[in-house]
């Protein structure tokens, strides 16, 4: 248990709470108040009031949630704009759990730098690794979600697939539908009703021994776990895969999560982009699969 004693004009308690510990997240904060695990005064509260100057608060949260452990960060490329980070394993961009997230990370790295706050302008799963882009001003946002919209950002992935792949190359299409309630995209050969047509190339980098193959994956379309579920619809599977692949491949290959890397970024801005100047840079993670 922590104990705040405020003192201060009249505010909202989720406020004073966070500004006493900064990493403790709204959605937390929701969470300690469901369970009624925050005191106003030895009463216990559940719900987000008011407090006042000389209000004694009580907070009954686990030490990872005060004091989330940060992972190293590892900063691709910065600039003025942008900042490119390359996300470890086991974090998400932006979580509401008790861990910490990437968002959180990248902008206590900006504040001890004297920044202001940047946001992600794209997300990857938990268990993958590589490449976030985050946006550190208004127009540098909506001009990153315009590019993403209008494919003039091309995002390269490298990924272990179970099996050798027949082709050195390839363009795959076909079409996916996303259930939000499950978290679970569905891959089809001909169009649906609902689903939306997808395009995932790719090129082989190498053999792998125990049947394996490296590729490397460019994101024509960008759909939900578009890559795991397309070459899984295909029949080789990213190792790994929890969601997509089979557990007795997984557990031979003794890999618990799914061996894809955000490993490549290239922009391709419109003459008239004020980020066009990143046309030029190459973004590229030093992590690898193997």
């Amino acid at each position: 248990m922590v104990a705040i004693e405020y003192v201060g004009q009249e505010k909202k308690l989720s406020k004073v709470i966070q500004e006493k510990y900064k990493t403790l997240s709204y959605s937390n904060i929701q969470k300690l108040l469901r369970k009624k695990d925050i005191k106003v005064n030895t009463k216990r509260v559940s719900s987000d009031i008011v407090v006042k100057s000389g209000d004694n608060i009580e907070i009954y949260a686990t030490p990872q949630m005060l004091e989330p452990k940060s992972p190293n960060l590892s900063v691709v490329y910065d600039d003025d704009n942008i900042i490119v980070v390359s996300k470890p394993l086991g974090i998400e961009v932006e979580g509401f759990g008790e861990n910490i997230s990437l968002t959180t990370v990248v902008n206590n790295y900006l504040l001890e730098k004297e920044q202001k706050s940047a946001v992600a302008v794209h997300r990857i799963d938990r268990n993958t690794r590589g490449l976030v882009i985050f946006a550190k001003t208004k127009l540098a946002e909506e001009e990153l979600l315009k590019a993403f919209k209008n494919h003039n950002i091309k995002k390269f992935y490298n990924a272990i697939v179970v099996g050798e792949m027949p082709k050195k190359q390839d363009t795959l299409i076909a079409y996916l539908w996303t259930d939000k309630q499950k978290a679970m995209s569905f891959v089809s050969s001909s169009p649906k009703p609902g689903y939306e047509k997808i395009i995932t190339k790719y090129k082989v980098l190498t053999y792998l021994e125990e049947d394996k193959t490296l590729v490397e994956v460019e994101l024509v379309t960008g759909k939900t776990h578009q890559i795991r579920a397309h070459f899984a619809f295909i029949g080789h599977a990213l190792v790994g895969d929890g969601k997509y692949g089979k557990n007795q491949v997984n557990k031979f290959y003794n890999q618990k999560t799914q061996a894809l890397l955000a490993k490549r970024i290239e922009f391709c801005f419109d003459k008239t982009s004020p980020l066009e100047y990143l046309n030029k840079k190459v973004i590229e993670t030093n992590q690898n699969l193997i």
